[in-house]
């Protein structure tokens, strides 16, 4: 977890070297799109994290909407 980073060492960056989320979320009504969209707010609660790579799986298809969140997000 990110405490657990932190505790190994508190004055490091922490890299995310891969993350992403699938189509539609485990309550219902959670899409993807929402979950992109709530990101930034999640990271702005841990500073120590410097870099982000979004994982996009083969085979997996962004629809109109992620693509849209991500670019919002990303830029």
């Amino acid at each position: 977890t990110y405490g657990q980073l932190l505790a190994i060492s508190p004055t490091k960056p922490v890299f995310i070297a891969e993350t992403g989320c699938v189509p539609t979320g485990t309550t219902a009504g959670e899409t993807s799109a929402a979950w992109i969209k709530q990101f930034p707010a999640a990271l702005r609660l841990m500073p120590h994290i410097e870099n982000v790579t979004w994982f996009d799986a083969q085979g997996y298809t962004l629809s109109v909407e992620d693509t849209n969140a991500l670019r919002v997000v990303f830029g």
